[in-house]
């Protein structure tokens, strides 16, 4: 899909896309669930896509969208919840039987081995002849790819992709990410994405986090009361963080707040199809500039913020 031809810095850009933002229940109220869009765009020309997730309701939202399952390269799977996952079979069902190419899919290898798991009941046969079947694998859908330490190279090096443990719930694996934008530079900027995750601030999320690259954390976060077998990050977590960090935190996985605020406690409240530009840095920035000067390097060009 992309050309050959290697990328200078800064004549491209990443853009990313909030599919949803709702938690687990919220598809009932006609909240999508919380997942992304990643382009790559070069010259007004979109050369890869990818998901970050992909639930129930992805292939209604890529439809707004004006796309199919047929235009992503790939999907960055962060654990096998439903509201996550379940488009994971239209996902795999296209590429099979309608696209001329299956899609990618990255994760952990534990994540992997469980999503297939939750698939093969339904996906395990594979019709090959009029009264004949046999069995199917997880490589009849989808281009597996484990990521395990060293992490991935995405869109022909323009990115790379990291994915690491967190801690979801006890005993089921669950990963964040991050991608590094011109990883051979080294400049950034870094997109941190938690999944679901109770919160840790020792979390991989927070690691040399630099707000004055462009670094940027999408972060779950509940409103609802904090309780003692909670699975996610609740908002007074998040408001313990530094405000510099805070001011570089954009919040899915919410649902609606009632009045629907466009930031708590200087957090980006991210809303449905908010859109968020990265562009590669040429160089390192000085320690001199603020964070709040390079508003628009930080992606909130599409957001109005």
């Amino acid at each position: 899909m992309a050309s050959n031809e290697p990328s200078n810095p800064g004549d491209w850009q990443l853009k990313l896309t909030l599919l949803g933002i709702g938690a687990a229940f919220d598809a009932d109220l006609g909240i999508a669930n919380t997942g992304a869009l990643i382009e790559i765009v070069e010259d007004a020309r979109v050369l890869y896509r990818y998901l970050i997730d992909c639930g129930s309701t992805c292939g209604r939202q890529l439809d707004r969208l004006g796309l199919t399952y047929d235009d992503v390269d790939g999907v960055l799977l962060t654990h096998t919840h439903g509201d996550h996952m379940n488009g994971l079979e239209n996902f795999g069902y296209r590429g099979c039987f309608q696209c001329p190419r299956t899609g990618a899919l990255y994760s952990s290898s534990a994540v992997l081995h469980a999503a297939w798991a939750s698939l093969e009941g339904k996906m395990g046969r594979i019709k090959v002849g009029q009264n004949e079947s046999r069995t199917a694998t997880i490589k009849d859908y989808f281009e597996a790819h484990p990521i395990g330490e060293a992490g991935a190279k995405l869109a022909e090096g323009r990115l790379h992709l990291s994915m690491f443990p967190v801690p979801h719930l006890p005993d089921f694996p669950a990963c964040g990410l991050t991608l590094e934008l011109d990883p051979e530079r080294g400049t950034g900027p870094v997109i941190r994405w938690s999944g679901d995750t109770t919160f840790s601030r020792d979390s991989r999320l927070f690691d040399d986090f630099d707000a004055e690259r462009g670094d940027l954390l999408f972060h779950e976060c509940s409103f609802d009361p904090h309780f003692q077998t909670t699975v996610h990050t609740h908002i007074e977590d998040l408001r313990e963080l530094p405000e510099e960090l805070r001011d570089s935190i954009v919040l899915i996985h919410h649902g609606r707040i009632r009045e629907n605020p466009e930031r708590v406690s200087g957090m980006t409240v991210g809303q449905t199809l908010q859109s968020f530009r990265f562009t590669p840095a040429i160089s390192k920035p000085t320690r001199a500039r603020k964070a709040s000067d390079d508003r628009m390097h930080r992606g909130f060009a599409d957001a109005g913020l």
